[in-house]
Formats: structure tokens, C-alpha cells, sequence
């Protein structure tokens, strides 16, 4: 998921390199605190590989046991530098999380579809999700025939969903 995601959210905004990117979620999945299959580590890997600065969140851990498992946390003083995120675990917390903080965020990408679209592009981010095929981009107001283009590669090089 890691490699795709990513490749999801360059195609929106371009590359990654010095840029700032959220990862909401270390967990498995969303109320459980355990890292086991987790693909927050994939996802920080491509990340890095990108050259991007890669912040995590997740209300089950602490800060220093955060740091402990080799992510970065998060602050929300590091709010306007985020540039994209990425829901990878459904914590509760995070459906009312105030995304208007996030002021220079381009694109969401929700790897559990639990946002809502609606609620993410009101605010003028775009909003990804994993196991759309790619519709979700292409149906987004204002994306281009050359992003088009972006994603039906990628997601045939990926081989689908």
C-alpha cells in the first residue's frame, strides 16, 4: 500500500521532496492500539524514499513511544507546513479532527474511507481514497486530463485493486 499511496498522492501534487506529510495512525486499524500489520511503517518508508518530512499521529500512543517505534510525532504546531495526509488507521477521534488547521494541505488520501469526501473538499483539499480505482481523483473538480493520465499508469502498474 505504502509505494501506491503515495504514488496516489504525487499524482495530485507533484513531488514530495522537502514537503510535509501526515500519517494519521500508526495502529492496525482504528481503536486498537497495536502495530502489528500496520502500514504506517510502508507508508513512511515511501515517504522517505521521496524525500518527504513525515509527521505521525495516533491518540493511542504517546509522543516518546511514537519516537520509540521511529516515527517522527506530530504537533499542531506543525499544522500550516503539512502539504498532504494520509488516514491510515480509523481512530474515532479522528472523524471530528478540525481539518481546517491544516491551511496549505493539498490532498487527502483516506485509506479507510471513513472522512467523507464532502467534508475534505469543502475545504478545498482534494480528497483519495484507497479502493477507488482512481475514480475519486478523476471525478474531483478541476483535475486535469494529464492527472487523469497519472492515475489510470498507476493504477494499472499496481495491477488494481
Amino acid at each position: 500500500m505504502g509505494e501506491y499511496a503515495v504514488s496516489r498522492i504525487e499524482v495530485i501534487t507533484g513531488s514530495l521532496a522537502g514537503r510535509s506529510v501526515l500519517i494519521l495512525g500508526v495502529s492496525y486499524r482504528g481503536g486498537v492500539r497495536e502495530t502489528a500489520f500496520t502500514s504506517a511503517k510502508l507508508l513512511q518508508e515511501a515517504l522517505l524514499e521521496r524525500g518527504a518530512i513525515v509527521y505521525i499521529d495516533d491518540p493511542l500512543f504517546s509522543q516518546d513511544e511514537l519516537r520509540a517505534l521511529g516515527f517522527t510525532p506530530f504537533t499542531h504546531e506543525l499544522a500550516s507546513e503539512i502539504y498532504a495526509i494520509i488516514l491510515q488507521a480509523d481512530h474515532h477521534s479522528y472523524l471530528s479532527l478540525d481539518f481546517r488547521q491544516f491551511a496549505n494541505c493539498l490532498v487527502v488520501l483516506d485509506g479507510r474511507k471513513t472522512l467523507g469526501r464532502e467534508k475534505i473538499e469543502s475545504l478545498g483539499m482534494r480528497y483519495v481514497a484507497i479502493g477507488d480505482g482512481g475514480l475519486q481523483v478523476r471525478e474531483a473538480p478541476g483535475v486535469n486530463m494529464r492527472e487523469q493520465a497519472l492515475v489510470s499508469q498507476v493504477f494499472s502498474r499496481e495491477g488494481g485493486e
